[in-house]
């Protein structure tokens, strides 16, 4: 992208890890499932090389690399499971109703996990009210899931918006390298990381302008660097 960004008319949100505390609690989930299949990962293996990533891809990979023969309805298994305990294991992530409520621009979630998975997160944590259907993309509205840039202009053909006229905000590598193929500004979170300095590295490498280590921080990065009006 060259000269100046126009100005900001839509805010476009990842659910895992920027609106619900769920990235550890989702790998988790997978390691277990995996591990049952005879596949052990640690948890920081497990988020390097699939945080951001969707579970019919992270099969596919799996099958391939370790020769594993994982059942055809792999990835809906791990998304059953991970519905059954929603509920009581996942938080909104700190401060992000008080964002929500400030941000004056349409915001959309673009998730790379199934609707219905989206739609039980946000629900779970009392967000689901501040988003209508039409106010989420997730894995099945587009052909190809991130790090391709399918969904996020789809979300902003949803909006209306042209994908300039977009910051996306995302907390993985996977998420940032989508929006920055859709032509969009990206702000790297970093709050639910558990090495917020190294991912915020990461996600500078992977084309984010700014990085925020807690919403307070977005918030005045979407103010001051992107005009949103809060």
């Amino acid at each position: 992208m060259t000269g100046n960004p126009p100005p900001t008319t839509a805010v476009l949100v990842d659910c895992d890890g920027v609106l619900v505390d769920s990235e550890p609690f989702m790998e988790a989930v997978l390691r277990r499932e995996l591990r049952a299949h005879g596949v052990t990962l640690t948890a920081r293996e497990t988020a390097a090389r699939f945080r951001g990533r969707a579970f019919t891809e992270i099969g596919a990979e799996v099958r391939e690399q370790f020769q594993v023969a994982l059942p055809a309805g792999f990835a809906r298994a791990v998304t059953d499971r991970a519905l059954a305990a929603l509920e009581w294991e996942l938080s909104a992530v700190p401060g992000v109703f008080a964002l929500l409520k400030r941000v004056l621009v349409p915001v959309c979630v673009v998730s790379n996990a199934p609707g219905r998975r989206v739609t039980a997160a946000l629900h779970s944590v009392g967000l689901g009210a501040l988003f209508a259907a039409d106010r989420i993309v997730a894995r099945e509205d587009a052909t190809r899931g991130k790090p391709a840039p399918d969904l996020f202009l789809a979300a902003a053909a949803r909006l209306g918006e042209h994908p300039r006229s977009c910051v996306a905000v995302e907390d993985s590598v996977t998420g940032a390298v989508a929006a920055r193929e859709a032509g969009m500004r990206v702000v790297g979170f970093t709050g639910t990381h558990e090495e917020p300095g190294r991912q915020a590295e990461a996600l500078s490498g992977a084309g984010c302008f700014a990085t925020a280590r807690d919403m307070a921080a977005l918030a005045g990065i979407l103010h001051t660097e992107c005009g949103v009006s809060t």
